[in-house]
């Protein structure tokens, strides 16, 4: 599970298109890594309610219908692909530097602990300022 965490989510950005992937697998890696469609993982982002049989179908409903999805979603094919291949990138290709997204800061919405009954506001705020140094300095 965790392998699976880390392949649909290592290397991706925050974006509702780029947050995750599809993965054209073969039948084994599908069963080990990626059971109950969640090698159509991207589609189950945008709407987890369509049944896990279903969403290779809506994958290719929003590649047709959906100008933001079909130019954003990123499509893996096995494992990885060689250097000189035009094609989509392979598991192992995403995870590496290519695709580690820029400009991608750590954002933390302060705005989701208005109403929170925190022990200590102060300290907590200066977590995030903290935080937001050590982005600026990256």
């Amino acid at each position: 599970m965790v392998l699976r965490e880390w392949i649909q989510h290592g290397n991706a950005d925050r974006g509702r298109y780029t947050n995750s992937r599809v993965f054209i697998v073969n039948p084994i890696l599908r069963y080990a890594v990626f059971p109950f469609g969640m090698d159509y993982h991207l589609p189950h982002h945008i709407n987890a309610s369509v049944p896990h049989y279903r969403l290779k179908d809506f994958h290719h409903y929003l590649m047709d219908r959906d100008e933001k999805y079909a130019a954003q979603a990123l499509v893996v094919e096995g494992w990885t692909q060689p250097e000189e291949t035009k094609g989509p990138p392979g598991i192992v290709d995403v995870l590496g530097p290519k695709y580690t997204p820029q400009g991608n800061r750590v954002h933390i919405d302060n705005d989701t602990l208005i109403d929170a009954d925190v022990n200590d506001k102060a300290a907590l705020a200066a977590q995030v300022e903290a935080s937001r140094k050590e982005g600026d300095a990256a």
